[in-house]
């Protein structure tokens, strides 16, 4: 609680204060944020699907990429270590 005011004590005084003298506000109605919320999860779903319809015909560039980058680890793994002098 104490991390942002540095001190547990004086945060937990200043909430208290802040709790005790707030005015309640009632609104009823859509939420904002949860109409933001399933936005938001619509898109990602929508996103899914299309990397998953271009993933299928894609899945050999893919194991030709992974191929690729595996071989040049191996090189440099295989590379003696130089150490250059002063």
């Amino acid at each position: 609680m104490g991390r942002y005011l540095g001190d547990a004590i004086i945060t937990r005084a200043i909430l208290d204060r802040l709790v005790m003298n707030a005015i309640r506000v009632r609104i009823d109605g859509p939420s904002y944020r949860q109409q933001v919320a399933e936005e938001r999860a619509k898109q990602r779903a929508e996103k899914r699907v299309a990397k998953a319809a271009d993933s299928s015909g894609t899945a050999s560039a893919s194991a030709a990429k992974k191929s690729r980058k595996t071989r040049a680890s191996k090189r440099r793994a295989a590379k003696p270590a130089t150490r250059s002098k002063p």
